[in-house]
């Protein structure tokens, strides 16, 4: 197709398609990207939130430990259950429309929190409600990002609009402080068990709820009127950059300068997305960021408080760092990542980028609980938890690696195995350590080492049977079926590796040939 929006469209010097000549800093995609990312950030502000309000509200209402871990848990009840029924919904009615209202509920939940707060029956149901109108929205940006993002922007663009979570994080806690501390009680007071000292109980905490939850309906109104779910959809998509993504959005990453267009099964492929190796090695390494992101967020400030003695809630902009660094960590591995990509294989690129993130967050892990100083120990965990953020060029990318088509869908089971592993990794953290403020520094390193084996693991099985070609494609029976894919580059190899029958050796094989394809392919 030779018509005039096609020549609007840049070359490079190998031939690939480039984005068109004199479209601006600010085309169409990267505003609805941009958006994304502003969207991400009131998630997770909202999602944080009552982690800061739960101390003066558990005062307030005279909760237990336990009862205050319910209401802080009550969020997953929903945000597990949500997931697949989220992505099947933006399939059916557009991400922009389940992307909008999962936030606008969610804001508005977070609005009446306060006012259901004496109840906790109510209270619970308002906070699964809570976790359920998030579920909707990582399944709904990923159908967003099958029609939004070109291949060759695929890495830069969906790290830069997932990681608005940490933005959310990282100024979410320092305002819901202030906002605490906004006004106090004379009547209802605690004593403070470090100092002995006698304070008035927040009376100002309902403002963390009403802050961010306006917040939220704000951007809603911003995204009603400039989002789309497609190019085709909204009428601020030049003629340039719509000819630009149609030719690039379907293509196989690995494919772009050839431009083979991956085709669309007629149904998404749940077997596939269920038995396929493939997405599993992508399960497990999103389940286990999920299980060291969910164990330094519930347990970081008891591990400085009790063992080192710093209170990092106290120390003003250090506790936004580590997820300032995040953001910025995971910005930078999308754009190393479609750089690199124009050099060597796909699969190559997200190998080095994900084994990177995770030996290096491992390894610094380890290291925090060895060093005696609070200050070396601030600066390990800084880092580990920023350069965490390096996966985002890697693992949430191949979603659509793998399913160009159906990435929301394939991100929703993947978010659900994530979702349980966040579930899972508190409880099995509070077991180890018993009574954490008494714990010694033996079973803190049980911790930071399972976080770390973890990993590890996940980095070995990512090494052998991750996939940067499209896998998840045609037909729901031909798609879950377990094929050998040989990944050697030379025929004499090829030729003299007998075909495997069973799905043992099928697997044995091609983890073999994964780790042997880093040096060859």
């Amino acid at each position: 197709m030779e018509d005039g929006s096609a020549r609007l469209l840049g070359k490079g010097e190998d031939g690939a398609i480039s984005p068109p000549v004199g479209e601006g800093c600010l085309p169409q995609r990267r505003l609805i990207l941009l958006l994304v990312m502003l969207g991400f950030f009131n998630v997770y502000a909202m999602r944080v939130n009552l982690s800061e309000a739960a101390e003066p509200m558990q005062r307030r209402y005279g909760w237990s430990e336990a009862t205050k871990g319910l209401v802080l848990s009550s969020f997953f009840w929903g945000y597990v259950a949500g997931q697949v029924p989220g992505g099947l919904a933006a399939q059916r009615y557009g991400g922009k429309a389940v992307f909008g209202a999962g936030i606008a509920t969610t804001a508005l939940l977070t609005m009446l929190l306060p006012v259901v707060s004496s109840s906790l029956p109510a209270l619970f149901v308002v906070r699964a409600l809570m976790g359920l109108g998030e579920a909707v929205t990582y399944p709904a940006a990923n159908v967003l990002y099958t029609q939004w993002v070109p291949s060759p922007e695929r890495a830069v663009l969906v790290a830069f609009s997932s990681s608005g979570s940490y933005l959310g994080t990282a100024f979410a806690f320092p305002i819901s402080s202030e906002l605490i501390a906004l006004r106090a009680s004379n009547v209802t007071t605690y004593i403070d068990t470090k100092t002995g000292e006698v304070h008035g109980v927040s009376t100002s905490w309902p403002w963390v709820f009403y802050t961010f939850g306006a917040l939220g309906l704000v951007w809603w109104g911003v995204w009603h009127l400039l989002a789309a779910s497609s190019p085709e959809e909204s009428s601020a998509t030049s003629s340039g950059e719509l000819a630009y993504i149609q030719r690039t959005r379907r293509q196989d990453a690995d494919a772009v300068l050839s431009k083979v267009v991956v085709r669309r099964s007629a149904s998404p492929p749940w077997r596939g997305f269920l038995t396929h190796r493939a997405a599993w090695a992508l399960y497990i390494n999103h389940a286990a960021y999920a299980w060291g992101a969910y164990t330094l967020l519930d347990f970081l400030p008891d591990y400085l408080d009790s063992q080192l003695g710093f209170d990092i809630k106290s120390s003003g902009g250090l506790s936004m760092l580590p997820y300032l660094l995040m953001f910025l960590s995971a910005c930078g591995s999308g754009a190393v990542s479609d750089r690199m990509v124009r050099a060597m294989p796909v699969r190559r690129v997200r190998v080095i980028i994900q084994c990177a993130a995770f030996w290096l967050t491992s390894a610094l892990l380890v290291a925090t609980s060895y060093v005696e100083t609070a200050n070396s120990a601030v600066v390990c965990l800084t880092l580990a938890i920023g350069i965490s953020g390096i996966a985002h060029g890697a693992y949430v990318v191949n979603y659509i690696d793998i399913s160009p088509h159906y990435a929301g869908q394939c991100f929703s089971v993947g978010n659900t195995v994530a979702s349980i592993s966040g579930i899972i990794a508190p409880i099995v953290t509070g077991f180890v350590l018993g009574d954490k403020d008494t714990a010694g520094r033996e079973r803190w390193r049980v911790v930071f080492a399972i976080s770390a084996g973890f990993y590890v693991a996940a980095s070995v099985v990512w090494i052998a049977f991750m996939s940067g070609k499209v896998r998840l494609i045609i037909t729901p029976a031909s798609a879950c079926a377990l094929v050998w894919h040989p990944r050697s580059l030379t025929p004499a190899l090829r030729s003299t590796t007998p075909t495997p029958t069973t799905p043992a050796r099928i697997c044995a094989l091609d983890a073999y040939w994964g780790f042997h394809s880093l040096l060859w392919n």
